[in-house]
C-alpha cells in the first residue's frame, strides 16, 4: 500500500482519533480540507455533529403549587405516575382525598410532554378544562389533579 495524502482516522468507542499525530491538520490550514473541521463535545466533526443523533433526554421536575404539599417536587426523566397510593405512584399526593390511587401519568418522549388520565374518579383539569384520556402539556403549564395544582418545569443542564 502506498502513502496517502489524507489523514487516517480510526473510530474507538464512538470518538474519532487521529492514527498519526504527525498527520494532524491545524485550524486555519491553507488547504481548507474537511480535516480542519472543528469537533463537538462528542468528538464528531461539527458538520456532522448531532445531524443523525437523538438529543440527550431532558430532566423534568413536577412541583405542587398549593395545599399541604405546596413546594414539594419530584424529578423525572421519561415518566412519572401521580396518585394517592405511595405503592402505585412515584409522585404521592396522599393529603388530597380527591386524588385517585393511580390518578395520572406524565410521559416525556422526544421533547414532548403528554399528560394522561389513568381512569381517575375526579379527572384532570388543564387550563380550567377537563382532560379526556390524554393531552399535550407544555413545560410551565399548570394542571389540577383532585384539588392539587401542579406544574412541570424542564430542568436545564
Amino acid at each position: 500500500m502506498g502513502a496517502s495524502s489524507s489523514p487516517i482516522v480510526t473510530i474507538r468507542k464512538g470518538a474519532m482519533r487521529w492514527a498519526s499525530p504527525s498527520r494532524r491538520s491545524t485550524e486555519g490550514s491553507a488547504s481548507g480540507s474537511s480535516a480542519t473541521s472543528k469537533r463537538c463535545s462528542s468528538g464528531i466533526s461539527r458538520r456532522g455533529c448531532g445531524s443523525n443523533r437523538t438529543p440527550p433526554p431532558s430532566m423534568y421536575q413536577l412541583e405542587v403549587l398549593n395545599g399541604p404539599l405546596d413546594g414539594k417536587t419530584w424529578s423525572f426523566e421519561s415518566e412519572i405516575t401521580i396518585g394517592r397510593d405511595e405503592a402505585q405512584a412515584h409522585a404521592c399526593i396522599s393529603t388530597d382525598r380527591y386524588v385517585s390511587r393511580r390518578h395520572a401519568r406524565l410521559k416525556a418522549e422526544s421533547g414532548e410532554l403528554l399528560l394522561m388520565d389513568l381512569g381517575s374518579r375526579n379527572g384532570i383539569r388543564l387550563g380550567g378544562r377537563p382532560v379526556g384520556e390524554s393531552a399535550p402539556l407544555a413545560p410551565g403549564e399548570t394542571f389540577v389533579v383532585g384539588r392539587t395544582e401542579l406544574r412541570v418545569v424542564e430542568l436545564s443542564c
